[in-house]
């Protein structure tokens, strides 16, 4: 079981990826996993190295995550960027 800031990441990666699966090539699915590897080496063994090479899919998770809560309260008067 997975605890911490690194479980939620690693579960908005799963989440991302399930709503997209159906759209990815080969190409995609081959930097899927190694994005999905360079996540769980980061959780399983945290030193500089894992962390630098988990940094990209961590930013992309981070996007994606930032991108639905706006999505999701567009329409709200109290979306401004602090609650963002």
């Amino acid at each position: 079981l997975v605890m911490g800031p690194m479980s939620h990441i690693i579960a908005d990666f799963l989440l991302s990826v399930k709503d997209r699966a159906h759209m990815l090539t080969v190409t995609d699915a081959a930097a899927v996993s190694e994005a999905f590897g360079a996540l769980v080496r980061a959780v399983v063994r945290q030193t500089p190295a894992t962390l630098e090479a988990a940094r990209a899919p961590i930013t992309a998770i981070q996007f994606d995550r930032v991108r639905r809560f706006i999505a999701e309260n567009l329409k709200s008067p109290d979306l401004t960027p602090d609650t963002i």
